[in-house]
């Protein structure tokens, strides 16, 4: 395993910060998986550990609460080819597929730089209804205000 084990175990301590959950589902050696009890799903999170290199993070929600290009641009993951030194994976870093009333929402990373940043934490806090300090969440509109705020704090540190 070449990925960063520091960048699951930061996801899976986030979820379980903002609590309510069923604790994570470890048996599986290629998969942990958060249940989502109480919100209409199967899953909250699936992450696929068995790829050498990367780390496959698929998060499920209700409705049509996210847009692709919103997270591409709020997550700020820069293409494997350009990691430093580069990651030998093609898989696009953010995917987001609709399926009926659930989305998929697909995060692919290799350290924890990649999901250690407030444009991350705050999809978490969006996907799971609170704000980034675990205080329920107004509406979807007032998260995608705070996501673009931390878009344009993140674009002003790496002087985009």
């Amino acid at each position: 395993m070449r990925w960063d084990g520091a960048a699951l175990a930061y996801v899976i301590d986030k979820i379980t910060e903002i609590g309510g959950l069923p604790a994570p589902d470890w048996a599986n050696r290629t998969m942990v998986r958060v249940p989502a009890a109480g919100l209409g799903l199967l899953a909250l999170l699936e992450a696929q550990t068995g790829h050498e290199w990367v780390l496959t993070l698929r998060f499920y929600s209700l409705g049509k609460k996210f847009r692709l290009d919103d997270l591409v641009r709020s997550l700020n993951l820069f293409p494997f080819a350009e990691s430093s030194p580069p990651v030998p994976s093609d898989l696009p870093r953010v995917d987001l597929e609709n399926h009926g009333g659930i989305q998929e929402i697909t995060v692919t990373v290799h350290t924890l730089a990649d999901v250690q940043t407030a444009g991350f934490n705050a999809f978490l806090a969006a996907l799971l209804g609170v704000d980034p300090a675990g205080k329920p969440a107004g509406s979807w509109s007032d998260a995608k205000k705070r996501l673009d705020e931390l878009v344009k704090k993140t674009k002003k540190k790496r002087g985009s």
